[in-house]
């Protein structure tokens, strides 16, 4: 069966067309939990919610334990969603991440 929410554009890849797309799994996170990325980044929850200049549905943003070149500090497209030093702002849709008890990452680790 064909996903309502997903549809394929002109290039063939898949676009996000619902508003209200990982809504559901956006309400189980929690500003101030750990969490870690696919890539093994760690960081804190800042903010959930939706970046419409990031496309449809809900998006977490996470300041990392460690800077990477690049990121931000919380503000996308000149909108302010959360604060957090200057490379530790990073944006990932909800299903991406991983909740838990995940120690800070030092600089010397």
């Amino acid at each position: 069966m064909e996903n309502p929410q997903i549809k394929n554009s002109l290039t063939g890849e898949t676009e996000i067309c619902d508003p209200e797309y990982l809504g559901s799994v956006a309400n189980t996170i929690i500003v101030g939990e750990r969490c870690q990325l696919e890539n093994g980044a760690r960081g804190e929850i800042r903010f959930v919610g939706k970046v419409p200049d990031l496309g449809y549905g809900y998006f977490v943003g996470i300041m990392l334990d460690q800077p990477q070149q690049g990121l931000g500090n919380g503000t996308y497209e000149g909108l302010y969603y959360f604060y957090c030093p200057e490379g530790h702002a990073y944006f990932e849709r909800p299903n991406k991440i991983e909740m838990g008890d995940f120690p800070k990452i030092e600089d010397n680790d």
